[in-house]
């Protein structure tokens, strides 16, 4: 996440790249999001709301490359909890796809946090069915690599849904490259 203003509204842009080690689509850089919120501080938490576009690898002709629609999210903090909701929807010629992503995360204190992770509930409106409903936790820390503070974590996941091409378990790594407001 990055947070920055511009004409004066505060947003939060996040870019995800994903690579997949195996599965349907093989081995290799898989989709890439990129969502900018602008985001509206209340007394309770805070929310926001904007643009969302997902590139997808070339898989041959009559694929879609690229994706878009809105995006939308609260998260409450109370004390050491955080508590909210964050939505996606994709849209493409034949594509119109929804996730929501409940947002549970408890701060354990030393720059420690357990979290429900990234468990993006997904909804294929086309079908329309539910394709994914993950279970999962996420374990952070917070720390600092040459001074610049970053966040390590690791997130295993369980599909609770078997649709097939859908794999019934994920385990995420990652490394965030933190940006504090200024």
């Amino acid at each position: 996440m990055i947070p920055f203003r511009a004409w004066k509204v505060s947003h939060l842009l996040r870019t995800t790249v994903n690579y997949s080690i195996s599965g349907p689509s093989g081995r290799g850089l898989d989709n890439v999001s990129v969502f900018d919120l602008i985001v509206f501080n209340r007394k309770w938490g805070r929310w926001g709301v904007g643009p969302l576009v997902q590139f997808l690898p070339n898989r041959g002709a009559g694929g879609h490359t690229a994706l878009a629609g809105p995006a939308a999210g609260c998260v409450a903090r109370k004390g050491e909890w955080n508590l909210g909701l964050f939505n996606q929807n994709l849209f493409g010629r034949t594509v119109r796809f929804s996730s929501v992503q409940p947002v549970i995360a408890y701060v354990v204190g030393h720059g420690w946090s357990i979290a429900s992770g990234d468990a993006q509930w997904a909804i294929d409106w086309t079908a329309p069915q539910l394709v994914k409903l993950p279970v999962g936790v996420q374990v952070a820390r917070v720390t600092r690599l040459g001074g610049q503070p970053i966040r390590l974590f690791v997130n295993p996941e369980f599909n609770a849904r078997s649709v097939f091409g859908t794999p019934h378990w994920t385990i995420r790594f990652g490394l965030a490259i933190l940006a504090p407001a200024v």
